[in-house]
């Protein structure tokens, strides 16, 4: 029994097991790392779209309340016309 197993690890060894196990392993982490970085960005990409949604409502809000100024403005000009 430990012979056949101290065999099979010589003939890997000897095929180059090890080679394409630490190959196999370096791209595992290779490509982790690229989901890590693609995580990231859209994370970050997330967090912009939140900030410029707000800002986009805040700007809208202040372009509404501009136009209910000018429509104010405006009813008081028209009656003010209305009367002379």
């Amino acid at each position: 029994m430990i012979l056949t197993i101290i065999g099979l690890l010589l003939l890997a060894r000897w095929m180059g097991v090890n080679n394409l196990i630490s190959k196999w392993v370096e791209k595992l982490e290779s490509d982790s790392e690229s989901f890590r970085v693609l995580a990231n960005s859209v994370q970050n990409m997330s967090g912009d779209t939140k900030a410029n949604h707000s800002t986009y409502v805040a700007d809208h809000t202040k372009i509404i309340e501009e136009v209910r100024e000018v429509r104010e403005i405006t009813k008081e000009i028209l009656y003010k016309v209305d009367k002379v």
